[in-house]
């Protein structure tokens, strides 16, 4: 299978880490194309976490997820915002968490 650099588009060896037409370092659309996708998914499952905070199991599990996919997803060229912003969103979700359980046992009994 033929690589191809994604700067000038000339063919190059499948091995090739700089373009020996351009200079440019080549890099792996396979693997860019995985990173994009983790990104995506931490921003998806930040929404989720966020959403679901009032449920605390299912806000902490999305935002277990959200996290992991977003520290995967930094090395999104593309989407490292959406990285980003999955895992602020996560961060926060677990904080509404800790806050509704801290006040869930410190209600008074009766």
């Amino acid at each position: 299978m033929a690589k191809f650099c994604s700067n000038c588009g000339k063919e190059i060896n499948e091995n090739a880490v700089i373009c020996v037409h351009c200079g440019v370092q080549v890099n792996n659309l396979e693997e860019n194309k995985i990173e994009d996708k983790k990104a995506k998914n931490s921003f998806v499952f930040g929404i989720l976490a966020f959403l679901f905070c009032i449920v605390p199991i299912l806000g902490f599990i999305f935002s277990v997820l959200g996290i992991s996919y977003g520290i995967k997803g930094l090395k999104s060229n593309k989407n490292k915002g959406m990285a980003i912003g999955g895992i602020v969103l996560s961060i926060l979700s677990v904080l509404v968490f800790i806050i509704l359980v801290a006040l869930i046992f410190s209600l008074p009994t009766f």
